[in-house]
């Protein structure tokens, strides 16, 4: 899932979720070959982790 389609799910803005990521709350978001993150299920998990 890309960030836009996250950022939707769990009601939260896109520039959190990187903030998230460069703070290290969230681990390394892998990137698909153009360079946009690709968020897996345990990705999706941790950020429903994080809001709880």
């Amino acid at each position: 899932m890309n960030i836009n389609g996250v950022s939707k799910e769990f009601n939260v803005s896109k520039d959190t979720l990187r903030y998230w990521e460069r703070v290290g709350l969230l681990p390394e978001i892998k990137r698909n070959a153009s360079g946009y993150r690709d968020y897996s299920e345990r990705d999706l998990n941790w950020v429903y982790y994080i809001q709880v």
